[in-house]
């Protein structure tokens, strides 16, 4: 059986990892709890496992997938037990234009429809706040958005 350590520098090789997933995966893989933590301490001295580092990977992959903040942030916060004083502190460094994201995503998605319609505008809305825009943002998109026309 392989040792914490040389677990998790395999893992961290291949990818980020948050530090609650490399948690996870160890004890998953039988390590005890107290040899856990030594290994996550461990690799967060020698610079191998940084949660800022992770949170920025992912909150970029992410964005390019075209995902709303709201959304990030619950994911990264429920799932990989991430801070909002560390998602706080790595969105402070990206300079991501998320209404642009959203009015990108609503022109792939409804092509040459008008916000006119009422109905329109609710499907409009759903569609990015179940994308994870904030509800200000999806305000903001509406009520500038008009469908790009095509020749």
């Amino acid at each position: 059986m392989q040792s914490g350590r040389s677990l998790a520098l395999k893992w961290l090789a291949r990818r980020e990892y948050s530090a609650q997933a490399l948690r996870d995966k160890l004890a998953a893989h039988g390590c005890q709890s107290s040899e856990i933590e030594v290994v996550l301490k461990q690799c967060q001295q020698q610079g191998w496992q940084s949660d800022e580092r992770f949170a920025l990977a992912s909150m970029r992959q992410a964005y390019h997938k075209g995902q709303g903040l709201k959304k990030v942030r619950y994911v990264l916060q429920q799932e990989h037990g991430l801070t909002s004083a560390c998602l706080t502190q790595v969105e402070a460094t990206l300079d991501f234009n998320w209404t642009a994201l959203a009015r990108t995503q609503l022109q792939k998605k409804f092509r040459q429809q008008s916000t006119a319609d009422r109905k329109v505008q609710q499907k409009m809305f759903r569609f990015l706040q179940y994308r994870g825009f904030e509800t200000e943002t999806i305000h903001d998109v509406l009520a500038t958005y008009q469908a790009p026309v095509f020749d």
